[in-house]
């Protein structure tokens, strides 16, 4: 295998709060660390099960709470990759 950078647009990540059906691609878990309204969005800043941080855009109507538990899915189609020996700009 090859060491790649992973990149996508936070209003590309698709967060559900509801239970792991075991059959879906490209989904880790995470957990909601903070919320942040701004008009009719909200930023939300997740730590995935690794340690990692992401920050995702939902709609302000979905119904987060800080502390929440999450499955965060990073659809393929809007995946990018890069070569680790290449730092993304």
């Amino acid at each position: 295998g090859v060491d790649v950078f992973v990149a996508i647009r936070p209003e590309d990540i698709v967060l559900n709060p509801g239970p792991d059906n075991g059959h879906e691609q490209n989904v880790l878990k995470a957990s909601v660390e903070t919320l942040l309204f701004v008009g009719d969005r909200c930023e939300v800043r997740l730590e995935l099960e690794g340690g990692e941080r992401v920050l995702s855009y939902v709609s302000g109507r979905q119904k987060l709470t800080e502390g929440q538990q999450v499955r965060v899915k990073f659809p393929e189609e809007v995946i990018s990759l890069w070569p680790a020996s290449e730092k993304p700009s």
